[in-house]
């Protein structure tokens, strides 16, 4: 059946609508992808990735902890406190919080060129998208919350083994006072949150950490007690040849 020239221009007056809104919908699809929020998005992704990469943390094995050389290079494998910190402050993102509460949303397929501030424009996948962010972010936070408590306890357990270690070895390294405080100053430095959860496990990593000075100091007196007694013998002795 040949068409009607009536059908043939209301084909063309078809066509020509969906050019339009073709043409429309690729205009605001440009300017989605300028808007201040799409970068937001990406950051999300990018960061929660590079979050995952940094704080890897090593595999245990049973000769770990087996003397203070080896407790020693597995305390400096895990998480160091600037690579805490870097990660938490991933977790920020300003731009969420400078949000406009006045936004109009549309729908995925309505033209939106007609509102005069496009910024203020989303459509209902962009809102479900920011709240799937931001709920990354706060479930983020909660998790970092958690990693870093146990991080800290980890790393306070390492340095009890380290301080035992020592004082059941016959051969103490010439370094081990370095090493120790310098496990003492990274531990230091693990970045402290203030909230309840946070603080009972800060008090009871602290109890740890105490009772390991204790220890090591123990140690560090009875071999200079003994040093001193060797060096008064050794005097004696070179007093009496005389």
């Amino acid at each position: 059946m040949i068409p009607s020239r009536s059908q043939i221009l209301q084909n063309l007056q078809d066509l020509e609508e969906q050019l339009e809104n073709q043409i429309t919908h690729s205009k605001e699809g440009d300017l989605f992808r300028k808007s201040l929020i799409t970068p937001a998005f990406q950051l999300v992704t990018k960061n929660l990735n590079e979050i995952i990469q940094i704080i890897q943390c090593p595999n245990l094995h049973e000769n770990d902890l087996l003397n203070t050389t080896n407790i020693y290079q597995l305390f400096m494998k895990f998480p160091r406190s600037d690579v805490l910190i870097k990660a938490l402050n991933l977790l920020r993102n300003e731009t969420f919080s400078s949000i406009s509460s006045t936004i109009q949303f549309v729908d995925d397929n309505d033209p939106a060129l007609r509102i005069t501030s496009f910024d203020l424009v989303w459509t209902h996948s962009m809102k479900n998208a920011f709240t799937l962010s931001r709920q990354c972010l706060i479930d983020g936070n909660t998790q970092m919350n958690i990693f870093i408590n146990h991080l800290r306890q980890m790393k306070s357990y390492l340095i009890l083994a380290y301080a035992w270690a020592n004082s059941l070895s016959e051969n103490s390294s010439s370094n081990i006072q370095q090493e120790f405080s310098s496990m003492l100053n990274e531990y230091n430095q693990i970045p402290k949150l203030s909230n309840q959860e946070n603080i009972e496990y800060l008090n009871e990593c602290q109890s740890i950490i105490n009772d390991a000075q204790r220890i090591y100091r123990t140690i560090k007196r009875t071999s200079n007690i003994g040093l001193s007694f060797v060096g008064r013998s050794i005097h004696k002795n070179k007093s009496r040849s005389d």
